[in-house]
């Protein structure tokens, strides 16, 4: 007994594994200031920067943090509150540490990324004005690739699922 193998050519799309993609959405209304990443198919690593944002939400915001700091023994716990809400808009602990240390509000508030992938959308440009919930870039992971591929029902037999096969 053998096993009975047959080559087949098949025309197949290579597509990334969408358990693997992640997307970076807008966590506070604003303007795009600057753009740090704007090509498609570029590396990003968790923590570079990925754009910077106005928004009078977020500035506003962090002057309530920084007036609950002032007055923190008459505003009790006001100040987690502000804080909360800050981080809730995407600021960092280390940003919010320095506008704590600062006392300074950041007109234009650098976003950096949470993955680790390749850009494969961006969604804005500079100067467009974003809502809350808006895409703005898609990431995908190229650790895991899938290629989808139309196979005729005669060639079935000879498929299993989890086969390896050779691409060229």
């Amino acid at each position: 007994m053998r096993e009975l193998a047959k080559e087949i050519t098949l025309t197949g799309k290579v597509t990334v594994d969408q358990n693997l993609s992640d997307a970076i959405s807008a966590r506070v209304q604003g303007r795009i200031e600057k753009l740090a990443v704007k090509n498609i198919g570029d590396n990003i690593s968790k923590g570079q920067l990925l754009f910077e944002i106005y928004s009078e939400d977020l500035n506003a915001a962090q002057q309530e943090y920084i007036i609950a700091l002032q007055h923190d023994s008459l505003l009790n716990g006001f100040t987690e509150a502000a804080k909360n809400k800050l981080m809730l808009y995407g600021m960092s602990e280390t940003q919010i540490n320095q506008l704590k240390t600062s006392k300074q509000v950041l007109q234009f508030v650098p976003v950096y990324s949470t993955v680790d992938g390749f850009v494969n959308e961006i969604s804005v440009t500079e100067g467009s004005y974003v809502s809350t919930g808006t895409t703005l870039f898609r990431f995908a992971s190229l650790n895991s690739l899938w290629v989808e591929a139309q196979v005729y029902l005669p060639y079935l037999p000879y498929l299993k699922e989890g086969t390896e096969a050779n691409f060229s």
